[in-house]
């Protein structure tokens, strides 16, 4: 990473606000954005509010790319392991994975990423069980998917919502539904009436509509 250049561009994002209004588009106290601004490095989380916010690709903030532009980000023809970490550092930090141990349980396994999101689980364990089937099929659902789920924010995973998955997600719900039920989540909205002595660990099948 070429940190002048980052740090060029974070300013020409900046433009005219304060450190406190800046700070606030993304996120960050203003402390922390003038430590940025003297120099300490931005993290993956704050290159991807930045980019966010101001619809700026990361490989622009990092000087790797002269195009402003984010809206191949996520194409799959020019995806780059920058996207892809950015990606990840922002699953890690909404607690919505997590890296395995090896065997001995003694040392992280970078090759074992677990899912502690359920929403994510949901989606990867029906895509683990149409993406061998027709491929027509499969695009179908990865659209109807892409459409379902398109501006729904992931949550910030925690304990509660391990218990409110379990007790309201039913094998029968479809996406819709699903969705419906994850903006309750998000809201704490969802009928919690009876909602009591739910075990911590989910051992009923996931919804796969």
């Amino acid at each position: 990473m070429e940190r002048g250049i980052t740090l060029e561009r974070i300013i020409e994002l900046m433009g005219n606000d304060s450190q406190e209004e800046f700070g606030k588009k993304i996120h960050m106290s203003q402390s922390n954005v003038s430590k940025m601004l003297k120099g300490t490095p931005p993290s993956a989380s704050t290159l991807k509010a930045l980019a966010e916010k101001y619809q700026v690709s990361v490989d622009w903030l990092l000087g790797l790319s002269d195009e402003r532009g984010k809206d191949r980000i996520l194409s799959r023809e020019h995806l780059t392991y920058a996207d892809v970490m950015v990606v990840l550092e922002a699953l890690f930090d909404n607690n919505e994975i997590h890296t395995g141990y090896e065997y001995s349980g003694n040392y992280e396994d970078p090759s074992s990423i677990c899912i502690d999101d359920k929403i994510l689980l949901y989606l990867l364990s029906n895509r683990s069980q149409i993406v061998s089937a027709n491929r027509d099929f499969y695009d179908m659902w990865l659209s109807k998917m892409l459409k379902t789920f398109s501006g729904h924010e992931l949550l910030q995973w925690i304990e509660r919502y391990d218990k409110e998955f379990e007790h309201y997600f039913k094998n029968q719900d479809s996406a819709e539904e699903v969705v419906k039920k994850m903006d309750k989540m998000r809201s704490g909205t969802l009928d919690t009436n009876g909602f009591m002595n739910i075990p911590d660990i989910i051992d009923e099948g996931l919804p796969f509509n």
